[in-house]
C-alpha cells in the first residue's frame, strides 16, 4: 500500500471517498430508471441524472461523515481489524473529512430541491426525511447507527428509499412495483453493514456501541447474516413466479454461488479476526447480485 506522504492531494481525496462504494450507489437510480420506463406515463428524463448525482453524493456524504465521527468519538482505532481507513492512516485531516462530507450533502440536497421544485413539497419533505436519516446516521449528538439502528436505516434507505424517491422524481408517483423491486436491494445493503458489524462486534460493544450484531448471540447473528444474504434471491424467485418481475431478472441468480461460499466461510470463523474478509465478501456479493439485477429491469422492466 503506498505510504500517505507519498499520496498526493487528488489521491487522498479519492481515498477519503471509500471508492468501492461509488458503484453500489449507482444500483439504486438504475432500478428506478427500470421501473420508470415500464409505466405508461410521462418520465421526466432531465431528472435522472440529477438524482443519480444527489444518491451518489448522499451516498458518499453519509459514508465520509460516518468514518469522521467514529473516528472522533473513538470507535475506530488502530486496534480495529479493519485498518483501511483514511484517518487512521493520516492520508487526510479530520477537519478536511468533516467539510468535505457536509459539502456533500450540501450537493445532495441542492439537487434533490432541483427534481422539488418540479415534484412539490411533498418530494421535497420526503427527500429532506430520508437526508436527515443519512445525516443522523452517525452523528455528534444522534447516531443512530450507534442505536442498534444502522441495519434498518440502511435497509430502507439503499432500498425502498432511494428506489422509491428515484422512482418519484421521474413519474411523480411511487407504484407497488417499486417498492417490491426495492427490497432485495435494502436486503443486499443491510449485510454488508451486518457483516462489517459482525467482524466488530467486541470493539464496538467495548467502545459503547449497540449494534443488532453485538446484541444478539453469535449464532443469532450469523442466521440474520444468512437470512439478509439470501433473502434477495429467494425474492427474485418469488417476484418472477408471481409476475411482478420479467424472466431475465433470474440472471442475479447466478450470484447465489458466491452467497453460498460466503455464508460457509462465516460459519467456520471462529473468532472476529477470521471474519475480516466478511464485509468486502458481502460487498462483492452486493456488485454480484444488484448490477445484473439492475441491468435487468432496465432492459426488461417490470410488470405492474
Amino acid at each position: 500500500m503506498t505510504q500517505p506522504s507519498a499520496l498526493r492531494p487528488l489521491q487522498r481525496w479519492f481515498r477519503s471517498l471509500r471508492p468501492s462504494s461509488v458503484i453500489p450507489s449507482l444500483i439504486p437510480p438504475l432500478v428506478a430508471v427500470g421501473v420508470a420506463r415500464s409505466l405508461e406515463t410521462e418520465v421526466l428524463w432531465w431528472a435522472a441524472p440529477v438524482y443519480l448525482g444527489a444518491a451518489v453524493s448522499l451516498h458518499i456524504g453519509t459514508n465520509v461523515l460516518n468514518d469522521y465521527y467514529d473516528f472522533l468519538h473513538g470507535v475506530d482505532h488502530h486496534g480495529r481489524v479493519d485498518t483501511d481507513h483514511v484517518l487512521l492512516n493520516g492520508v487526510v485531516t479530520p477537519r478536511f473529512m468533516m467539510l468535505s462530507g457536509h459539502l456533500y450533502f450540501a450537493l445532495a440536497v441542492l439537487l434533490g430541491l432541483a427534481i422539488g421544485a418540479v415534484r412539490g413539497p411533498a418530494f421535497i419533505l420526503a427527500g429532506v426525511c430520508a437526508a436527515a436519516c443519512a445525516y443522523f446516521y452517525t452523528g455528534d449528538r444522534v447516531s443512530l447507527k450507534y442505536f442498534a439502528l444502522g441495519d434498518v436505516v440502511v435497509f430502507l434507505l439503499a432500498g425502498p428509499g432511494l428506489i422509491g424517491l428515484g422512482v418519484w422524481a421521474l413519474v411523480g408517483e411511487v407504484p407497488l412495483s417499486a417498492v417490491l423491486s426495492s427490497l432485495p436491494i435494502g436486503s443486499a445493503a443491510a449485510a454488508i453493514l451486518h457483516g462489517n458489524n459482525m467482524r466488530d462486534s467486541t470493539s464496538d460493544r467495548e467502545a459503547g456501541v449497540r449494534t443488532i450484531a453485538n446484541l444478539l448471540s453469535r449464532g443469532s447473528a450469523f442466521r440474520l447474516l444468512v437470512v439478509l444474504v439470501l433473502f434477495p434471491h429467494a425474492a427474485v424467485v418469488l417476484m418472477i413466479v408471481f409476475g411482478v418481475l420479467q424472466s431475465a431478472v433470474a440472471v442475479a441468480l447466478l450470484s447465489l454461488p458466491l452467497a453460498l461460499r460466503v455464508l460457509r466461510r462465516a460459519s467456520g470463523a471462529r473468532d472476529e479476526h477470521a471474519l475480516a474478509f466478511l464485509p468486502r465478501g458481502c460487498a462483492v456479493l452486493y456488485v454480484a447480485f444488484t448490477t445484473p439485477y439492475a441491468l435487468a429491469i432496465v432492459m426488461s422492466g417490470v410488470q405492474i
